[in-house]
């Protein structure tokens, strides 16, 4: 049996139509589940609990934005039940980083299919993650962006990714750097002047945005981008371009590195966003899960 978790409000309520064609999909195929229309992260989480606890569960199917499949991941890993994802939100980083579908028929095919692979997780102060966790302006520029009244606009017309865009534009100019120190691995390293810290177990995160690009969640390691000791101008007008292209920027104000474990530190508290979800942290402790998360290849 599945287990069908939606989220009502995600892109623009594309969500609860697209669980309505996967459930007529598998009602054809006589195929049992229990469905969900969520409104709230504690909703989902007592539903989870419920079903794991008094059902036989194949799998747990999130329909929804990359903030629903966080809250899902709280429930599930300790479970070791597989998942599958279907996008249906404004961002679709998760889905852009594994090349999910997100078209119910071909998504319900795949899914009968029930190939899986393993995939690591982190785990960030306690929260799990799967994509980027990010500390400092890029983790604000999300908060930006989250609460942004032209985000719902951008969804509408179809051009939801750029919302992070619009908001960063915004950020990079009010943004104060901060002292930071990350140790890895053991290995401790200052930045008197920092912008941001992310934290990949993949490359994309913010709609898009490529900052961690030799991230690979299957090879049991973190990927570390820092931006230090950049003047803002230079940030608005050649490195944050640059991002939007993508790759790895050659520059002496990005530090990339890798590792199993690290331990992030700044003088203030500041946000942190982990799969799009935003916290508020002066300390950060990330490690790597090798292998730890069950994912249905669809």
């Amino acid at each position: 049996m599945y287990v069908l978790i939606c989220n009502q409000n995600a892109g623009n309520f594309s969500a609860v139509r697209k669980l309505d064609m996967v459930r007529k999909l598998l009602d054809r195929q006589n195929v049992p589940y229990h469905a969900l229309v969520s409104e709230s992260a504690d909703a989902t989480s007592l539903f989870l609990h419920q079903q794991l606890k008094d059902s036989s569960c194949s799998a747990v199917v999130i329909i929804g934005g990359d903030g629903t499949l966080h809250s899902v991941l709280q429930v599930i890993v300790p479970y070791h039940i597989p998942i599958a994802f279907l996008p249906a939100g404004s961002g679709n980083d998760t889905a852009r980083n594994l090349g999910i579908t997100d078209d119910p028929q071909l998504f319900v095919e795949r899914l009968l299919l029930h190939d899986e692979q393993q995939l690591d997780v982190l785990l960030v102060n306690g929260k799990y993650g799967l994509t980027v966790a990010g500390f400092g302006l890029d983790a604000s520029i999300g908060e930006r962006a989250e609460s942004a009244r032209y985000k719902s606009y951008f969804n509408k017309i179809g051009i939801g990714r750029i919302t992070y865009t619009v908001a960063a534009l915004f950020d990079v100019i009010s943004f104060r750097p901060f002292k930071s120190k990350f140790i890895l691995d053991g290995v401790a390293y200052d930045f008197p002047v920092t912008w941001l810290i992310s934290c990949g177990n993949m490359r994309w995160y913010g709609g898009g945005l490529e900052i961690c690009p030799e991230a690979d969640p299957t090879n049991a390691q973190l990927n570390l981008t820092v931006l230090h000791s950049a003047a803002r101008l230079r940030i608005l007008f050649s490195l944050f371009p640059a991002l939007l292209r993508g790759g790895t920027i050659i520059a002496k104000e990005v530090r990339y590195a890798t590792g199993r474990s690290v331990r992030l530190e700044a003088n203030r508290i500041l946000p942190l966003v982990v799969d799009g979800e935003i916290y508020r942290e002066s300390t950060v402790d990330i490690q790597i899960i090798p292998s730890e998360l069950r994912f249905l290849t669809t």
